[in-house]
């Protein structure tokens, strides 16, 4: 039986307190996104929706320049509700 205690708990407590903290994540559900792509998509001529799952707020592309503006076109609406 492996009896080592983890390191995290050998580190001294002001080591633990000390860290910064950050509440921001990495990847906020804000930032995510459904990309739904049309039947008759092919790699030559995406199209489809792009739908952001915490707002609902949906865009229709028809090629990966307009995903790539749909994307942005979504963010800046949510930065401008939210502040």
């Amino acid at each position: 039986m492996d009896r080592r205690v983890p390191r995290l708990a050998r580190a001294s407590p002001s080591l633990i307190f000390d860290m910064p903290f950050n509440s921001e994540s990495r990847y906020p559900s804000r930032r995510t996104y459904v990309v739904k792509m049309r039947s008759d998509a092919t790699p030559g001529t995406l199209a489809g929706r792009l739908e952001n799952l915490v707002t609902g707020r949906c865009r229709e592309f028809t090629s990966g320049r307009e995903l790539l503006e749909s994307i942005t076109d979504l963010e800046k609406s949510s930065e401008e509700s939210h502040g």
